[in-house]
């Protein structure tokens, strides 16, 4: 399997490859995500890449700063951003995956297990060493989300693997045991229960909580939440 580090800047090449086709006039569009136009989801890439970029920063200098300041900002950051010049996104977006994919190169493994906030009293804690899985999935599931052509049949296998190992670490809904038909590959979701089957794609784009599509089950689907 590719090391993430190499996972991500392959992914994050796709990106950018996407993000630089775009007409201006395409960032003002609808994105796939409710209330988000495409700008909005290039300025929560961009705002992430430099989020996690500054956690690691701090953690290499002894600090553990969150990512975020408070989710009210995170917002209003991602609004602001997402209004400015579309070569405004497309440069923040480039300058800031640099850092973070250059900074993500250098993590110490003496830091992996140091938790840091979300945001300050906010959300869950998360390890450093979690962090290029984390931006891996941020990468692929929102260049998706976007809408412009590039869907989860475009992701590697192996990133598929990843997506659904983790979501079904992460779950703790209705338990399933979902089968990936082009995989011959099962996970186990809350210990197992009830099949789902499709394609490992459909499959791991459905467990972030996007839609069942080329899904099957035996009964009702649970209900996945995400965005």
């Amino acid at each position: 399997m590719t090391p993430l580090p190499d996972a991500i800047n392959l992914a994050t090449a796709r990106l950018l490859d996407t993000v630089d086709s775009l007409a201006d006039d395409k960032f003002a569009e609808p994105s796939l995500l409710p209330g988000w136009s495409i700008g909005h989801v290039v300025a929560h890439l961009a705002l992430n890449a430099e989020g996690i970029t500054q956690v690691l920063q701090g953690v290499a200098a002894g600090e553990v700063p969150p990512m975020y300041r408070s989710p009210e900002i995170r917002d209003q950051e991602i609004e602001e951003l997402a209004g400015q010049d579309p070569d405004e996104l497309r440069t923040r977006l480039s300058v800031g995956s640099t850092l973070l994919t250059e900074q993500i190169s250098v993590i110490d493994p003496r830091d992996d297990d140091v938790e840091f906030p979300r945001a300050p009293g906010h959300g869950p804690m998360f390890r450093v060493g979690t962090m290029p899985l984390l931006r891996l999935r941020e990468v692929e599931i929102h260049h998706a989300d976007l809408g412009v052509g590039y869907t989860h049949r475009e992701w590697p296998e192996e990133t598929v693997v990843r997506l659904l190992d983790h979501a079904s670490g992460a779950y703790a809904g209705t338990p399933f045991t979902a089968y990936a038909t082009d995989l011959d590959r099962r996970w186990e979701f809350a210990g197992g229960g009830a099949a789902v089957e499709g394609v490992g794609s459909a499959l791991a784009w459905w467990t972030t909580g996007r839609g069942p599509e080329g899904i099957s089950a035996d009964g009702e689907l649970p209900r996945i939440e995400g965005r």
